[in-house]
């Protein structure tokens, strides 16, 4: 006789359980050696220790976590089997965005961890809910054939990525995870069960009977795709590399009246009143917040499309109860093109980041919006909804996140402005004046901040330069004077030596035109002249340059002159015996890749400063810096970061080399090659 309950997702039950249990085993066996990882990059103590606890924590926990875990998503596939969820409700007529209520309740007032912890929470099923889209929308077929439910949310599923993070955060609650410890813990799920579902996901799939495709299930798998969420509103997709393809011509729409039967083509019914069209696509914008209710369609690579648009607006006509077809104007239908063109052409620019892109793509249905209130938005070049959207283009060549953009600060500040426009757009379009203000004063006080942090780059590395310019002056004089002299080792570890520490010093002191510089240099000459004819008489001139040259290094006068009566014995008997030491020839650089070509050579000595280039070297993350300043005595090239610390400096061969080889790629500045930046792309229609 089975335990297993009967019902309609009795075969789901136990595919999910086998594949639970697997979850599980996973976590388990690799968890705690990721924790250990995790304690040896911590950047702190505190840190270090709130992870050996949680390690610690889970030891203890495991089974409890184990068994009540997998009893809880088994007990909700029967909750849902018996109960299925009721369809969501048709959303209330909006008609300007709701107001903020003042109570705590509404304001989402919450323990800081615990919010944190919830984002975190919401965050990492949202993400595994789009990358295993095809197996819940699979899943949700299947759900919806056995109980009979003609729609199905996908987040409604029991083992869906939603289900199972509250399953999760639930068990913790029953066996009591110190707080500390559960920001830890939904790591660990994250890693190991979030990040692993697609097994778990074959398995559930595994045994489930195959569905006849006819008619009624092609209805059926319709409401779930409609249901179904196609990205986060700034998730990363996994197709969003562009591909080359030559632009095509703007046709005349066909009209599908199959397709969207309650919007026609202009002169084929009435006129729908602009009022009615600005209601409808203010639904469609605080859909945008909506995780459950995302717009079809929202993230194709250059925005929504025309026909797409109007899709939506016929759905929204069906929910509304509209019974009788409506017509767009022309215009209206020439402004959907002429903004989804701007969309297009500015998220195709490769020189902003795919996490800004994927962020002001959600701006297209309030631009729209705006562009049908006030014709100027697509007309006049400094209209506040024109200038904010070409300034956040602008603005963000220097952003490059790497990891989780959250973390960046300009990246932050996007996300709050675009969410205020989405949230806050009624019908006065004045917060895209107060979003470009805030934008500017952002930027104002951040370029403040890195001018003076580039002021302290340039004064330490104009100190590094001019210390490699002496060295490197103080090497060739060494060396020019040897030139394949035969010389005894004991002058030689001179020359090398004090010597040379003595010519830097007075060289970074006293400069090239001194006259301590200038005696410097003739004694070094004479010096190695003296040795290699053999004559030890004339060493007594060259006795006092020797000793004030060491007495610059901070030597007292007795050890100066004991230093040159070292020298002065090592000469003399030189001379007398004839014998030196071969000179040592200098070992062979080696090349590693061939000079690079006069033309990348001329084009690093065109560069300007405030020239952005992007470093795409192997082995290492791609890097945005700018170049602040170019060293006339090294050679040198100076990068620096949005902030202005230093990024790095390149020698000119080596830079022009890296460019050469795709290794630096300039994407803007003063001398940039011809083609459209990021700016002159955001900025035009």
């Amino acid at each position: 006789m089975s335990d297993e309950p009967e019902g309609p997702l009795t075969a789901l039950r136990e595919q999910s359980r086998k594949g639970v249990q697997y979850l599980l085993n996973y976590m388990l066996a690799n968890a705690e050696q990721y924790l250990l990882g995790l304690a040896g990059k911590a950047e702190g103590r505190g840190e270090q220790a709130n992870l050996y606890e949680a390690m610690r924590e889970l030891r203890l926990k495991r089974r409890a976590l184990e068994e009540k875990f997998a009893t809880a998503v088994m007990s909700g596939i029967d909750d849902f089997s018996a109960n299925p969820a009721p369809p969501p409700p048709a959303p209330t007529k909006p008609t300007e965005p709701a107001p903020l209520s003042l109570q705590a309740g509404a304001l989402g007032l919450m323990h800081e961890q615990r919010l944190e912890e919830s984002l975190m929470v919401e965050n990492v099923a949202s993400r595994a809910r789009i990358d295993h889209r095809e197996a819940l929308l699979a899943l949700g077929r299947h759900v919806s054939a056995q109980t009979g439910q003609r729609r199905v949310d996908i987040d409604a599923l029991p083992v869906g990525p939603l289900a199972l993070t509250k399953h999760f955060m639930q068990v913790c609650n029953d066996i009591e995870v110190s707080p500390q410890s559960r920001l830890i813990f939904v790591k660990v799920f994250s890693r190991f069960i979030i990040e692993e579902l697609g097994p778990f996901y074959a398995q559930c799939l595994a045994g489930l009977p195959v569905e006849d495709d006819d008619a009624a299930e092609q209805v059926r798998a319709a409401g779930i795709e409609a249901m179904a969420p196609m990205d986060l509103p700034t998730g990363e997709r996994h197709d969003e590399r562009p591909r080359a393809s030559a632009p095509q011509p703007q046709a005349e729409i066909a009209w599908d009246n199959a397709r969207t039967p309650l919007l026609v083509a202009p002169g084929k019914g009435m006129a729908m009143p602009r009022n009615l069209l600005d209601e409808i696509l203010l639904r469609l914008q605080q859909q945008l917040l909506d995780r459950k209710k995302p717009l079809a369609n929202l993230n194709p690579k250059a925005g929504i499309l025309p026909f797409e648009i109007f899709e939506l607006i016929n759905a929204e006509l069906e929910e509304m109860g509209q019974a009788k077809p409506l017509a767009l104007s022309l215009e209206v239908i020439e402004t959907v093109n002429l903004v989804r063109l701007l969309f297009e052409h500015a998220l195709r620019d490769q020189n902003v980041v795919q996490p800004v892109r994927r962020l002001v793509r959600l701006l297209q249905i309030p631009v729209l919006r705006a562009a049908l209130k006030d014709p100027d938005v697509l007309t006049g070049a400094e209209h506040p909804v024109r200038a904010l959207f070409r300034e956040i283009g602008t603005a963000s060549i220097g952003c490059a996140p790497q990891g989780d953009p959250g973390g960046d600060a300009f990246f932050r500040l996007l996300q709050s402005l675009v969410g205020r426009i989405i949230g806050g757009f009624g019908t006065d379009l004045a917060i895209f004046s107060i979003c470009l203000q805030e934008l500017r004063a952002y930027l104002l006080t951040e370029q403040g901040r890195a001018r003076l942090l580039e002021r302290h780059t340039l004064t330490a590395e104009m100190g590094r330069s001019e210390r490699e310019a002496a060295r490197e002056a103080v090497r060739k004089i060494v060396a020019g004077a040897v030139d394949g002299t035969p010389l005894p080792r004991a002058l030689t570890d001179f020359l090398r030596g004090s010597w040379s520490d003595a010519l830097f010093v007075i060289r970074l002191q006293d400069g090239t035109d001194s006259a301590a510089w200038g005696t410097g240099v003739e004694t070094t000459g004479k010096l190695v002249a003296l040795v290699a004819r053999g004559d030890a008489d004339g060493f007594g001139d060259l006795a006092g340059p020797l000793r004030d040259g060491l007495r610059r290094l901070g030597l007292d006068a007795a050890a100066a002159t004991a230093q040159v009566g070292a020298l002065e014995q090592a000469v003399i008997a030189c001379a007398t015996a004839g014998a030196v030491d071969s000179p040592v020839a200098p070992p062979n650089p080696v090349r590693v890749r061939p000079p690079a070509s006069p033309e990348f050579l001329q084009l690093v000595d065109k560069l300007a400063p405030d020239t952005w280039v992007e470093f795409r070297l192997p082995g290492h993350p791609p890097a945005r810096a700018r170049l602040l300043t170019m060293f006339q005595k090294t050679g040198e090239f100076l990068f620096v970061n949005r902030e202005g610390a230093k990024a790095g400096d390149w020698k000119r061969d080596d830079l022009a080399a890296a460019m050469q080889f795709g290794e630096a790629v300039i994407l803007t500045g003063p001398t940039a090659p011809s083609g459209p930046s990021a700016g002159g792309r955001w900025g035009r229609r």
